[in-house]
């Protein structure tokens, strides 16, 4: 798609920001003329019109695309900030594979097909990343689950601990089961 050349397009960046998001809250075209004053009153109702089907579109995709990228971002680190291990391994994963998603909703046939006649590789590269975010998930589960055992053997030593007292059998055993983790 080439770029917008039209009035509006022209305009300073700040201005062109400022006008796009009128438009995404449903301003009339004259309010905006009316509130942004002196630097759009050369531009048309038809101006607007063309804006919003092309350059507004583009505005919107990028704006949506940094929206996404900054809730990615806050929700990583309020998963390193909560010191849970697998939490961050989840949301990695997470955002990968919504990354991998965006990437593949984005491609149509006639690019793939381009892309494919351009290096054949590209999609055993594909594949094989698709393999390889999957095959962590199975490894992350599986960790997950035999830290879940540990856990559940360890708890269980401390309340035979609790009942019969920690003898040196209960406490080698309990010594045994952290040194797995």
């Amino acid at each position: 798609m080439k770029p917008s050349n039209g009035k509006i397009a022209r305009l300073p960046n700040t201005l062109r920001d400022r006008i796009c998001t009128m438009i995404r809250d449903s301003v009339p075209y004259k309010t905006i003329i009316k509130t942004l004053g002196k630097p759009v009153r050369h531009i048309s109702e038809r101006n607007f019109t063309n804006w919003k089907k092309h350059g507004y579109k583009h505005w919107l995709n990028e704006h949506e695309e940094i929206d996404r990228m900054h809730k990615a971002s806050n929700l990583a680190m309020a998963a390193a900030k909560s010191n849970e291990t697998m939490v961050v391994h989840q949301m990695t994963i997470h955002l990968v594979a919504t990354q991998l998603q965006d990437a593949l909703a984005k491609l149509n046939t006639k690019s793939i097909r381009e892309s494919l006649e351009e290096d054949p590789g590209n999609f055993a590269k594909l594949v094989n990343a698709i393999a390889r975010l999957s095959e962590g998930g199975l490894r992350f589960e599986r960790y997950h689950t035999e830290l879940a055992d540990k856990k559940a053997e360890l708890a269980k030593h401390i309340a035979a601990g609790k009942k019969n007292g920690f003898t040196p059998d209960v406490i080698a055993k309990m010594e045994h089961t952290l040194h797995m983790f």
